[in-house]
């Protein structure tokens, strides 16, 4: 194997991922130990765990990750070859931000190009993934993740789909996009327009603004079918704060 620099490891593990498989996943964190089993449909992770108990998403592993914003972006050597699960692999570690404790140890899979182990030894953490299959779960396996997921299913699957895999929109918007599950409104930062944010919840419902702007600085509407909020750091006009919601609902740049 030629080793990949520190850069072109990034760039695998910003476009590869995993979008159809299943897995059985560890986590070891200040001494407790978990475990069970991941499917991932589309992108999507279900995580099932062995206690029944919730568990976080196994961030970063699996998953599409753009390695220029996390704290650990510097490394502390070069990518070393080496195996996980039987299978080739590269290993490399990440120097630690000002503000943290121990290095990251990084473990990417060469075939899959997806981190599959992660490791700060310093802070007593350590998340893995064993056994894994590429393409799509068996039916028996996405239904027992499913049984245990319960009714954290849909909000987990929701909120994956809108941070990791945005619907297509126009380039001018939006910058970013995220719900907010304990109202389910959907919250988008317009930097081309004034620093605001644009959030929306069903007619006659109170959308959030996912800012902390004082109420003055809120404009609120009903128009195309929904309530809306826009907010920013200065006072915003009700004809302004139209014209981006109508920009939203249209598809169409503001004028």
């Amino acid at each position: 194997m030629t080793a990949p620099s520190w850069p072109r490891l990034a760039g695998w593990l910003a476009t590869a991922g995993v979008d159809d498989g299943w897995a059985s996943w560890r986590r070891v964190e200040d001494g407790v130990e978990r475990s069970g089993t991941v499917v991932l449909r589309e992108g999507l992770q279900l995580v099932a765990t062995s206690d029944g108990q919730p568990a976080d998403l196994l961030h970063p592993l699996l998953q599409r990750v753009d390695w220029s914003w996390p704290d650990y972006t510097r490394p502390a050597g070069a990518p070393e070859p080496c195996e996980h699960d039987g299978r080739p692999a590269w290993r490399v570690r990440l120097l630690p931000p000002p503000h943290k404790a121990g290095e990251l140890e990084l473990v990417v899979d060469e075939g899959l190009r997806t981190a599959v182990r992660a490791e700060n030894a310093e802070a007593g953490l350590l998340v893995e993934v064993v056994d894994l299959h590429a393409g799509l779960p068996p039916d028996d396996v996405l239904a027992a993740v499913r049984a245990a997921h319960g009714g954290r299913d849909r909000l987990h699957a929701l909120m994956s789909l809108v941070d990791d895999r945005p619907p297509p929109t126009p380039r001018w918007f939006p910058a970013r996009s995220s719900y907010v599950p304990d109202d389910e409104c959907v919250v988008v930062h317009l930097p081309q327009w004034a620093e605001c944010s644009l959030s929306r919840a069903p007619l006659g419902g109170t959308p959030v603004t996912g800012q902390t702007e004082p109420p003055e600085s809120v404009v609120r509407l009903d128009a195309h079918g929904w309530s809306w909020a826009v907010a920013g750091p200065s006072p915003m006009g009700e004809d302004d704060a139209r014209r981006v919601v109508d920009a939203a609902a249209t598809g169409r740049p503001p004028a």
